[in-house]
């Protein structure tokens, strides 16, 4: 694995990171309760989706990657978006530790459409 990955397991949707994300962030993988999720969409660009401060731990530089939770108009947003992947999902989430995750992949809309079909289910 070469990237962040988000998954669907045990009625939560875990987001994977490599262990360099996991060194850089101080944090290990993230899992979040599916019913947390508010909904799911594509960003073309993942990178400025990306808004706000990085808080305490991860990578940022402008243009580049951007791996970390950001602050943004009171609002708590994790990222793991590097730039050789340009789009994204972005997941909306409520009662959660952060209220969005914006995770850059090679085919967002294949992976929105799986955390979508999960949603249904659930």
């Amino acid at each position: 694995m070469t990237m962040a990955e988000l998954a669907i397991k045990n009625k939560e949707l875990v987001v994977r990171l490599t262990w360099l994300e996991k060194v850089a962030t101080l944090r290990g993988d993230l899992r979040i309760p599916i019913a947390s999720v508010r909904g799911v969409e594509v960003a073309d660009s993942g990178l400025k989706s990306v808004r706000g401060v990085r808080w305490w731990a991860g990578l940022f530089l402008p243009g580049v990657n951007a791996v970390g939770m950001f602050h943004y108009q009171g609002k708590k947003t994790f990222a793991v978006v590097h730039h050789g992947m340009r789009r994204a999902v972005r997941v909306t989430l409520e009662g959660a530790a952060c209220d969005a995750l914006i995770v850059g992949c090679e085919y967002p809309e294949a992976v929105a459409a799986s955390i979508g079909i999960s949603l249904d289910k659930g």
